[in-house]
């Protein structure tokens, strides 16, 4: 029977978790540039951690798949993630710097995919929809990114020991849910390969290599430039908080969304809201309107970033659904940072941050004709009838997992 409870525990371990990416993620590259890095060398900081992570992500994944208890994993990935964030205060230099983050990098950003992955399992036979468990994600980084905001003064050392709290109190919190344990032993060892021939996966992923692509200018350079025009930690903070917060009503309606409009036509809004958001900051020098414009940012993600979760865990085997989760953010990070962190820092150096966002601006309009013309290509290598979620001429769509109670 399905439960009625809200999982509370696991919407909790969102808010905190997520606590965590918004200041690494936000004030990260901010300290780099506090400490006199330059845009290529922060650039070249983030490309050569990112193809660390190329080697240990895809382990990760397929540990957490082999794995007898995958909470036991991730305590153990947090507890060192913690470690490696109180080291970065103490570190100076370019080397030393780029040593730091790698370290971080390696325990750190695969833990995102995989407390996706172990919610996406503790979902499967209840009510509950997937973006309203995820929307506590969103919660947690937006209050936590206006708050710092306000309270780090541009003082971003502090950043590191409350990263470290944060990831302590998250072990902490999985520690006392139900133990999830994989799937991918016995005789349930499909091969890796199985990931990627869907071919309706293969171009939402096409489309969200595209996505955070561009995205990656906007959170990598752009604060910097932004604190150049009078936006000051407080702005910073306050940008990046209206951004977060406008996701939480897709991620609440996601389902509903998606079932009524279908994910083609959400998507194909993503693009376009996307496109006019990075051309409309190009456009502005108020800080004001470009706060403003962050409110694009919620119809630009959710409905990629929840399509793509939703279609692995629906479409894939049990034994390969940590490892998919762990390979689409593999291969986002090596897009977006990877090949564009060191050339991202070279252009915004070269050309201006907001020139190399009026780029961006024409990628993601390049990005939504990808997806209309490979999406429809897509459903008709994919036989029909199975599958309403994945139809662009549907109006019905196979609904998130529920969730069992925390």
């Amino acid at each position: 029977m399905a439960s009625i409870r809200f999982p509370f525990r696991l919407f909790g371990l969102f808010v905190i978790f997520f606590s965590s990416l918004a200041l690494i993620g936000s004030f990260m590259n901010l300290y780099l540039d506090s400490k006199g890095l330059t845009k290529s060398e922060i650039g070249l900081t983030v490309s050569i951690s990112t193809g660390l992570l190329l080697l240990v992500q895809p382990l990760w994944g397929l540990l957490s798949d082999k794995a007898r208890n995958k909470n036991r994993l991730l305590m153990g990935m947090l507890m060192l993630a913690a470690l490696a964030a109180l080291l970065i205060p103490h570190l100076s230099g370019l080397w030393m710097m780029v040593a730091g983050v790698c370290a971080v990098t390696v325990f750190y950003n695969p833990i995102q995919p995989l407390i996706e992955n172990l919610a996406l399992e503790q979902l499967d036979g209840s009510r509950w929809d997937y973006g309203q468990v995820r929307m506590g994600g969103t919660l947690g980084f937006s209050i936590m990114v206006l708050g710092a905001g306000f309270l780090l003064h541009d003082n971003y050392v502090m950043v590191f020991p409350a990263v470290a709290v944060i990831l302590l109190g998250s072990a902490a919190m999985i520690r006392r849910m139900p133990p999830v344990r994989g799937h991918r032993h016995g005789e349930n060892r499909a091969p890796v390969r199985e990931v990627f021939r869907d071919p309706v996966l293969r171009i939402l992923v096409v489309y969200f290599l595209l996505f955070v692509l561009t995205a990656n200018v906007f959170y990598s350079f752009y604060p910097i430039h932004f604190a150049s025009i009078g936006g000051n930690s407080a702005w910073v903070g306050l940008m990046l908080f209206v951004c977060a917060m406008s996701e939480v009503p897709f991620f609440f309606f996601a389902g509903p969304l998606v079932k009524r409009f279908g994910l083609y036509r959400m998507i194909l809004l993503s693009g376009l809201a996307t496109a006019l958001r990075w051309f409309l900051v190009y456009s502005f020098s108020s800080p004001a309107l470009i706060v403003m414009a962050g409110l694009l940012h919620g119809v630009g993600f959710v409905p990629v970033g929840y399509g793509v979760a939703i279609h692995i865990n629906t479409h894939l085997p049990k034994e390969l659904r940590a490892t998919a989760q762990s390979l689409v953010a593999l291969l986002t990070a090596l897009f977006s940072r990877v090949v564009f962190g060191y050339a991202g820092g070279l252009a915004c150096d070269a050309f201006g941050i907001r020139t190399v966002l009026l780029f961006a601006s024409g990628i993601m309009l390049f990005a939504t004709l990808v997806f209309a013309v490979g999406y429809r290509h897509a459903i008709r290598l994919k036989p029909m009838g199975d599958d309403g979620f994945d139809s662009p001429s549907e109006e019905h769509a196979v609904s998130a997992p529920p969730v069992e109670p925390s």
